[in-house]
């Protein structure tokens, strides 16, 4: 089966959210690069430390070190909030209304 012609067949509204979802995951995968690379943490530890950011936990087991890494974390939580948890929301209603229509 052809890829292309695969997301061509999903209708306008599960590709915009599959565009979304993508975006979602790349900014996660955007963070963790910066923390490994500014930080020095494993993977591992850049996304447990971007985890407890976005949720709001805020443990304080790792923290950023430098000046830069702390500045990018509050542009990130901040772009976070508003260009990811909104389009995941949209995701999920998607989700919902393809389940509640199979009804």
């Amino acid at each position: 089966m052809d890829e292309e012609w695969l997301f061509l067949s999903l209708s306008h509204t599960a590709q915009r959210n599959l565009k979304r979802f993508l975006v979602s995951f790349l900014y996660i995968v955007l963070g963790c690069v910066f923390y490994v690379h500014h930080e020095g943490w494993t993977y591992f530890e850049s996304l447990y430390f971007i985890t407890v950011c976005r949720s709001t936990i805020g443990f304080g087991d790792i923290v950023p070190t430098t000046d830069a890494s702390r500045l990018f974390t509050v542009v990130y939580i901040w772009v976070f909030v508003f260009f990811v948890i909104f389009p995941l929301a949209c995701l999920g209603s998607e989700i919902m209304r393809f389940f509640i229509d199979r009804l």
